[in-house]
């Protein structure tokens, strides 16, 4: 499916907020909260798992310098600082985010290895050449413009450096205007990208492709254990979290429900890629 053109005149501040209400409305409120009862403080599909087989493919070592766009909880940083032992640097546009993830970071006893800053990914706060990886885990999906993101990332990029990320795409069979518009206004995403499309944009920033996968079916698998633990477990949290809507949670069932079919098609899902930068 061809995504929607993005305009070459883009209004950073729209792009801000964007990100930021759809941040603050997702991870901040209600529905946020839910996420987090069932995926945990790492939020994306795959958990440790993924992280870890990300990490590894990229060849991350001790003291590399990561950055993290659309870095939300810090998370994912915190977890490579403590078992990688890399200095990360954390980038997101919300507020919210970036004071949990420095709160989060100060109570492990990690501030000493990581940073954060609240800014706009479009424009990173940082010289060119500054970083050894650049990362990112299920979040470039809400951004307006993932090219505009690629070019900055490859601008603060290394030579040799690696941009190692997974995001939630549209699948090899692709989605009708129908199922990607039910999916995208449910998860306030302006539009996903396919693992083909995003391999075009990182060639033509003169990255090479070092691994590309699809992982649909790992997304059905993980989103599928997320809504038997709401139907099976949690159904009390989750009501509670939700000012006991019971018919709030059906309807965000349902969604998620239908999600794991998409994927199961191979029409939705997670992929995951790693692309390095000419020496």
């Amino acid at each position: 499916m061809a995504h929607a053109q993005v305009a070459e005149a883009r209004d950073d501040s729209r792009e801000g907020r964007l990100w930021d209400q759809a941040a603050d409305d997702l991870y901040g409120g209600p529905e946020g909260r839910l996420w987090e009862l069932v995926a945990g403080e790492m939020l994306h599909c795959g958990g440790i798992g993924q992280t870890t087989a990300m990490a590894n493919a990229a060849g991350i070592a001790e003291g590399d310098k990561v950055l993290d766009l659309c870095s939300g909880f810090g998370t994912s940083l915190r977890f490579l600082a403590k078992n990688f032992k890399v200095r990360g640097y954390g980038l997101d546009i919300s507020p919210y985010m970036v004071e949990q993830a420095t709160r989060r970071t100060r109570a492990e006893g990690l501030e000493d290895q990581i940073t954060y800053r609240q800014g706009s990914v479009y424009q990173v706060p940082w010289p060119d050449s500054s970083f050894d990886v650049v990362w990112g885990e299920d979040a470039w999906c809400y951004l307006e413009s993932k090219e505009d993101l690629i070019k900055e990332a490859v601008r603060v990029l290394k030579p040799g450096g690696v941009i190692a990320f997974s995001d939630w795409m549209t699948g090899p069979s692709g989605l009708s205007a129908d199922e990607a518009e039910r999916i995208h206004g449910f998860m306030k995403f302006p539009y996903t990208e396919s693992l083909k499309s995003y391999e075009g944009l990182l060639k033509k920033y003169a990255m090479h492709i070092k691994s590309s996968e699809d992982l649909c079916q790992q997304f059905a698998n993980s989103m599928g254990l997320y809504l038997r633990m709401i139907r099976e477990q949690l159904t009390y949290d989750a009501l509670r979290i939700l000012g006991d809507n019971s018919e709030l949670l059906a309807q965000i069932c349902d969604e998620w429900k239908f999600m794991i079919e998409m994927a199961r098609k191979g029409k939705f899902g997670q992929g995951r890629i790693v692309a390095v930068k000419a020496s």
